[in-house]
């Protein structure tokens, strides 16, 4: 079981497959009061009612390095037993908070989105940032890097001045873009499959999203933030699971007729 974590509402990379425009405008319409950044007392508040065997995992709608108080939220939850996962690309990070990431327990892994050559993540690598990515690959951390999109080599900074530190001895994946359960309109990225049709099931049904104001919404998929839980300020980790929601969501599992995100999610599996 696992949570995702949207400390703030920040990034910078520009990914052109990342609906992350979408999400700060359903933000800013559905919150009472603004919060950009989850505060401490938030953060602590909430990770509290969370079950201890839970991961919590660090960056959904966001850069969590962006937050300045990040690593200060990962030596908390690690002090509270967590374990803990982090999605990020670096940017924001600098050689301190890598220092401070390698001392911390139970990280369980850092997955790092890096620049590919074909605009995909259209940040613009520089010596800074190649420094924080040869301090943390020289680590112990277990980590491996995503390019996203089956076959683009990454960014040529990095086969010009790191290409001997990024293919010896290390883990990467290519990811393939997809619509982000149909939060992207760009011809080249909808889900062909359209609709799923039938009983339907996915694995992260249960896992929700923790955005900085302390609202859970249903998954790292609902950008647009259309299944909102409940807030974990007022309620119990197990009632956010319990709430008319939800049972909105788990309906929409079996039945076609209720519109829920599942349908339109490649995440899901349809079962015909």
């Amino acid at each position: 079981m696992d949570i995702g974590i949207t400390s703030n509402i920040e990034c910078g990379a520009g990914c052109r497959f990342c609906p992350q425009p979408e999400f700060i405008k359903a933000y800013k319409e559905t919150c009472e009061t603004f919060i950009p950044r989850m505060t401490f007392g938030i953060f602590k508040t909430c990770v509290d009612k969370i079950p201890e065997d839970t991961v919590l995992c660090h960056g959904g709608f966001n850069e969590p390095f962006r937050h300045p108080r990040f690593i200060d939220f990962l030596e908390y939850a690690s002090g509270q037993g967590y374990t803990q996962d982090i999605y990020t690309t670096l940017l924001g990070a600098n050689e301190k908070d890598i220092d401070r990431l390698i001392e911390i327990k139970n990280i369980r892994a850092v997955t790092i989105h890096l620049p590919d050559q074909t605009g995909n993540f259209t940040y613009d690598p520089d010596e800074h940032y190649l420094n924080v990515v040869r301090k943390i690959h020289k680590s112990k951390i277990n980590k491996c890097y995503v390019i996203n999109n089956e076959g683009v080599p990454f960014h040529e900074f990095f086969n010009d001045k790191v290409f001997e530190i990024l293919y010896n001895d290390i883990s990467w994946v290519l990811h393939p873009i997809h619509d982000r359960a149909g939060n992207l309109k760009d011809p080249s990225l909808v889900n062909e499959e359209g609709k799923r049709k039938g009983i339907i099931n996915c694995m992260r049904l249960k896992s929700g999203m923790l955005l900085p104001d302390g609202r859970v919404t249903l998954c790292c998929q609902d950008w647009k933030l259309r299944h909102i839980l409940g807030n974990l300020l007022e309620k119990n980790y197990e009632e956010l699971f319990l709430g008319e929601e939800f049972e909105l969501v788990r309906g929409g599992t079996t039945d076609e007729m209720k519109d829920v995100l599942c349908r339109d999610c490649y995440a899901s599996e349809s079962f015909m």
